[in-house]
């Protein structure tokens, strides 16, 4: 019994991290190999459980796609990979597209899309992988569009939207017509 104890814990102490290296195309499905993958990833599983996870993706020329830490990844269809922690997701140009928190495979936190440029496209906040707070998209004319939600529902049956001059009023959602009412204070909460 004690020999049996001595061996596993050897065993345990000889343990090595592993790498993988993970062929996708273009809609993130597994294939078996580069010649048919438009991206690949790197994950990392240390050798001790007191370390994260770790993966890095690439553009199939080379290029940083994404990065940052797993719970699984799945080899054949990368939609079922649980996340956890910040990701970061890269144009080509090296610019970031992406950033997002996820918490044991739920967004959780900001959640942030980038134009190429650097400026924010949208701005959102999830809890439990539901939206939960302001949404707002920030259209290339100076424009955007907000939306308050809870629990992952609106709060309100309107949303509200400026156009470039910095005129706000409020639309319907059912029918995408304005409400002939100026938003309060409140209700413009601008990023």
């Amino acid at each position: 019994m004690i020999l049996a104890l001595l061996a596993a814990i050897s065993f345990s102490s000889f343990a090595q991290e592993r790498i993988d290296t993970i062929y996708y195309d273009k809609d993130w499905k597994g294939v078996s190999n580069r010649t048919f993958a438009d991206f690949y990833r790197i994950a990392v599983y240390p050798a001790s459980d007191s370390y994260k996870k770790l993966f890095r993706d690439y553009y199939i020329t080379g290029e940083l796609q994404a990065s940052g830490a797993f719970i699984s990844i799945d080899k054949f269809d990368d939609s079922k990979s649980v996340f956890d922690g910040e990701t970061i997701t890269y144009f080509k140009s090296g610019k970031i597209h992406y950033k997002n928190h996820y918490s044991n495979g739920k967004r959780n936190g900001e959640h942030c899309e980038y134009y190429e440029d650097g400026l924010v496209v949208k701005k959102m906040d999830f809890v439990n992988d539901e939206l939960s707070g302001l949404y707002t998209e920030f259209l290339e004319n100076g424009a955007f569009v907000q939306a308050e939600y809870i629990n992952g529902k609106l709060k309100y049956d309107y949303y509200v939207t400026s156009n470039q001059n910095g005129q706000i009023v409020k639309i319907k959602y059912s029918d995408n017509q304005p409400l002939w009412e100026s938003p309060s204070v409140n209700e413009r909460k601008t990023q």
